[in-house]
């Protein structure tokens, strides 16, 4: 059994045919490591590998953040974003969420909902049950028979946020 090898470094490449590759070089002595380093990259680019982007947090790069304007709470920066349904939200820079706890956790609680983005299949659709019996219940006075999808959704959205 050999003895385990005390210094690594592992190179992120991308083949001169476009594939990625992680490449590990040991040695048991940093210095050789070191001199074993310096051929080695030599050699890959005389082959024709490239170094490789480097990405954190899970291997996706980080979103440009779309600054919109100021939160009118507290004068932070109010950031645009998208939700996974295709509707977009605006929030104050200070406005963080705790996944685990299910709250906001930030100095400022200041959020902004757009509109729900609908296919146009589902925005013909009859109104759901839950929109129906909301607007019956919170707005009686603007439910009509055979409305849309897209119709209670704007009925409940211009109404909810007064």
């Amino acid at each position: 059994m050999q003895p385990e090898m005390t210094s690594s470094v592992t190179f992120t490449l991308i083949s001169p045919s476009g594939f990625p590759i992680l490449f590990t070089v040991r040695d048991m002595e940093e210095e050789q490591l070191l001199d074993k380093i310096g051929v080695l990259e030599l050699r890959l680019a005389d082959e024709g590998y490239t170094p490789g982007k480097q990405s954190y947090g899970g291997g996706y790069p980080k979103k440009e953040k779309k600054i919109v304007g100021d939160c009118p709470k507290c004068s932070g920066k109010l950031i645009e974003a998208t939700k996974k349904d295709g509707s977009t939200f605006k929030k104050c820079e200070n406005n963080k969420w705790d996944f685990q706890l299910k709250k906001n956790v930030g100095s400022c609680d200041f959020i902004e909902w757009g509109e729900p983005k609908l296919s146009p299949e589902a925005a013909m659709q009859e109104a759901s049950p839950a929109q129906e019996k909301l607007i019956k219940e919170k707005f009686p006075f603007l439910w009509e028979d055979g409305m849309t999808k897209a119709q209670a959704s704007q009925v409940i959205s211009s109404n909810m946020s007064k």
